[in-house]
């Protein structure tokens, strides 16, 4: 259980230091998106003759809307990167740097979050595991988290 809450930890860490830097945010995009594609290239090569035979069946109504919130979300990131280049530099779509495009970070992180739990339900197809979903509660009811909060209220003399 230790090393289960270490790792959830380090997770809850890494997203909230990815959402305090901005240029990280087109990165993680991209490698969501990225790990999207491949758990549909998956889906698409084992489900293909059952999704041919009974397209509405619902594990080809989930590779469906998979295809169609991953699409949304490349479009949404294409959008984001693709701001105005110095002269001479590439553009994003050509396979230059990211210049992001604040007023569509919006549209992006919308994309994302309907891409997400889609993925993860393709990855439970693939896998057979499910990212644990972790709530606030659950977490402050684990005695590493509350001796981990406590020593932090310590050192910071609160």
């Amino acid at each position: 259980m230790n090393r289960r809450f270490r790792a959830i930890f380090t997770v809850l860490a890494l997203v909230f230091a990815l959402s305090l830097s901005g240029c990280d945010f087109a990165s993680s995009a991209r490698d969501t998106i990225a790990t999207s594609f491949g758990y549909l290239t998956w889906a698409q090569a084992t489900y293909k003759t059952q999704c041919q035979a009974a397209p509405t069946a619902s594990t080809c109504s989930l590779i469906t809307r998979a295809i169609g919130l991953n699409n949304a979300a490349v479009d949404s990131l294409n959008a984001y990167c693709n701001g105005p280049v110095a002269a001479g530099g590439t553009p994003w779509t050509s396979g230059g740097p990211c210049v992001p495009i604040k007023g569509a970070q919006g549209a992006l992180q919308a994309a994302l979050n309907a891409l997400t739990p889609v993925i993860a339900d393709l990855k439970l197809l693939a896998t057979g595991k499910s990212v644990p979903k972790l709530t606030v509660e659950w977490l402050l009811h684990e005695p590493q988290t509350q001796a981990t909060l406590l020593s932090v209220r310590i050192v910071e003399g609160r």
